[in-house]
């Protein structure tokens, strides 16, 4: 404190003037910054130090009664983004940064800081003017305003293939709690809303996310299998987020195939039994029938299933083949004579089967009985005028004067009888003088 000593007639009076004090010492005590942690200035985690907001505000300790301004500056700290500031420093040593705090922008950066991470420099002045400039390394902060990318070659959903019934090249399953996967931004919220059940799952270190459908999914409508569309959002680890509709398309479908039909194709058909069943003589006969397109055809017959299927499955064999909605199969195992029934299972490409069975057929390789064959004359004891009978003349000799006479006898019920006429005595060798039209042998 100053004091003047003032003589006046001798007398001396000493006045002690205003106090002061010299402060040299920079304010370095105590400084620190960072992001304001609140859920909207901090966004994403809290605590994280990563927000998507682009003029975050800030606060710290320093001084009380200092003023602080702080340098924004990129990771490298080789470079001043913006500056923040000056804010005055509380009684309690608080400082806060708010909206109407002055920001100042580098050349080329308007009001808004890049995505990238930052660096933080404090400028504290104190109130006797003394400054000082605290790199705060150990508070570095991240800008992330890009949401999350939506594009085909970032983000991607569908049906998990142990989901992915019938065939796996397809979207159509007859899960009805299907397993969803896909790819996104890593450490990515990902929520998939499904029939009004919305799915939380996160994307991995990999970008791999999958939820599984806990809720029952409808696969028959009416009869038609129901088509699904989730909405994805996608939140990423700074808070920012992309609602993507229609994200991905799957089918469920549980309504089984179509009947499936099957039988003898009508190139073997050799005739029709006596009850009117399909005959052939064909052992290893061409089968053919109809089924739902693009569906995996099986037929079982003689004890060999027989298939479309690729890869083959085991213990099937190949040769089935499928073209739009009809099928072929030669077969290639020798039946054995008697009635085959063919068992036709038909598998659609959401996985669905139905069996049924396929029109039955008789085998019959075995040449008509020499012995049961016999034929003459037909002998008509209903004409009594021997001259206009058949077998005219004495009946029963073989004996006509008819020209065109009508022949009868016996031979394998539903069998085909061919009359073949030559000369008597004749060899088979010889020639045939005629062939009458063949007819068909009734009760035998």
């Amino acid at each position: 404190i100053p004091s003047v000593a003032v003589t006046t007639g001798g007398a001396t009076t000493t006045l002690n003037g205003v106090g002061f004090k010299v402060d040299l010492i920079t304010p370095d005590f105590g400084v620190t910054a960072g992001l304001t942690r609140t859920v909207a200035n901090d966004s994403g985690l809290l605590g994280d130090n990563l927000t998507k907001v682009t003029q975050p505000l800030f606060n710290g300790t320093a001084e009380s009664g200092a003023s602080v301004t702080l340098e924004i500056k990129n990771e490298a700290g080789s470079a001043v983004i913006a500056t923040v500031g000056p804010v005055t420093v509380g009684a309690n040593g608080q400082w806060a940064t708010t909206a109407a705090t002055a920001w100042t922008f580098a050349d080329g950066i308007t009001t808004a800081l890049p995505t990238a991470k930052y660096t933080l420099n404090a400028i504290v002045t104190d109130k006797a003017g003394n400054v000082t400039t605290t790199p705060l390394a150990g508070t570095p902060f991240e800008v992330d305003a890009t949401p999350p990318s939506s594009a085909s070659t970032d983000f991607t959903g569908g049906l998990a293939e142990a989901s992915n019934t019938g065939s796996t090249t397809d979207t159509i399953t007859s899960a009805t709690r299907p397993t969803l996967i896909g790819t996104a931004e890593k450490g990515a919220k990902v929520e998939v809303l499904v029939d009004g059940t919305t799915y939380t799952t996160f994307a991995d270190a990999d970008g791999k996310w999958s939820v599984a459908v806990r809720a029952q999914l409808s696969g028959n409508n009416a009869g038609s299998a129901v088509e699904y569309k989730p909405t994805v959002t996608l939140t990423d680890a700074a808070g920012n987020v992309t609602s993507i509709p229609d994200a991905f398309t799957f089918t469920v479908d549980t309504v089984p195939p179509h009947s499936a039909t099957g039988g003898l194709s009508a190139d073997n058909k050799t005739g029709d039994d006596t009850d009117g069943t399909p005959l052939t003589n064909d052992d290893t006969p061409v089968l053919s029938g109809t089924a739902p397109a693009d569906s995996v055809v099986e037929v079982t017959i003689g004890g060999v299933t027989y298939t479309n299927a690729s890869p083959l499955p085991d213990g099937m064999t190949g040769g089935l083949v499928l073209t739009g909605t009809n099928w072929t199969l030669p077969v290639t195992t020798v039946l054995t004579d008697g009635v085959q029934v063919p068992q036709i299972n038909v598998t659609d490409v959401a996985g669905n089967s139905t069996t049924v069975n396929g029109t039955a057929f008789r085998v019959d390789t075995a040449a008509p009985i020499a012995q049961t064959i016999s034929g003459a004359l037909l002998v008509d004891t209903a004409v009594t005028d021997n001259t206009t009978a058949n077998d005219s003349g004495t009946k029963g000799d073989n004996l006509t004067r008819d020209t065109t006479p009508t022949f009868s006898g016996n031979a394998e019920a539903g069998s085909t009888v061919v009359i073949k006429v030559r000369a008597a005595g004749a060899a088979e060798t010889d020639p045939i003088v005629q062939t009458l039209d063949a007819v068909t042998a009734t009760t035998g």
